[in-house]
């Protein structure tokens, strides 16, 4: 049996060689992950998608994670004012 500290240790060198099956591998019950580098606005951003699924195999919740700061500042920045333009989806995802 894999104690925490070997799947953490394990998760951590994968993501560092970039070998997502090895991390995939990790992650204990309903959890996904997609990986994804694009641009916003000419700067470069890398997202980190983690999915929990229920028991159906339907997604129930979805976790981002952006980085580098500068790249999520920008997109934050240019998605504020399209948020702000419908209200009824920040409330919706705030309620939790």
């Amino acid at each position: 049996m894999t104690t925490t500290t070997d799947s953490v240790n394990a998760f951590c060198e994968a993501t560092r060689t970039n070998d997502i099956d090895r991390a995939m591998a990790t992650l204990a019950g309903p959890l996904r992950v997609a990986v994804s580098e694009g641009r916003v606005a000419g700067v470069s951003i890398t997202d980190a998608l983690v999915l929990e699924l229920d028991d159906n195999g339907q997604i129930r919740r979805l976790r981002p994670h952006l980085r580098p700061w500068l790249a999520t500042t920008v997109f934050a920045l240019l998605l504020g004012p399209k948020i702000a333009r419908h209200p009824a989806v920040l409330r919706r995802a705030l309620r939790r």
